[in-house]
Order: C-alpha cells, then structure tokens, then sequence
C-alpha cells in the first residue's frame, strides 16, 4: 500500500520551513535530531502558559504553534520517515 521510498537513514535529511520555525523558536539551531526536538518540547510545553507570555517577544500564537509542532515534527521523523 502506498508509494514506496527510499530508506532516508542512509542520507543526510536537510530541514526547512516548519522545522527551521519549530527549532528556532525552542531554541535549538543548526544540528538536531527528533528526539532533540521531542525534549526541547517537552520541556517547553511543561513550562507555566502566563510566564512564557510574559517573557516572551512572540506572540501567544507562536507558542502554542511551538509546543504543537515539537510533538506532531518529532513523530512525524520518526514514525513517517523512520528517522530517529
């Protein structure tokens, strides 16, 4: 079922749009892995709402886009393109 592709391990995957944004906005840049993002998530997500607003330059949007995309690019890596 479905199309077949090619076993991605085996290259170098370069990251862009919304892995760029997700990244930068928890703070990792230039190398990472999914289980990186998945633990910069976590933690992110587990911080108190009122005090990441508060401190933040972005908007309430941003964060909560953040704290989404950490889960939902973590297991996409891993579980769509078995990546780890």
């Amino acid at each position: 079922a479905g199309v077949p592709q090619p076993p991605l391990n085996e290259y170098d995957l370069l990251a862009f749009e919304n892995y760029y944004y997700t990244t930068d906005g928890l703070g990792i840049h230039d190398t990472f892995t999914a289980k990186s993002i998945d633990a910069a998530g976590k933690e992110f997500c587990a911080e108190n709402w009122n005090t990441q607003v508060a401190a933040s330059k972005f908007t309430p949007w941003d964060l909560e886009r953040w704290c989404f995309a950490s889960a939902y690019t973590s297991a996409f890596l891993v579980e769509a393109l078995g990546l780890s």
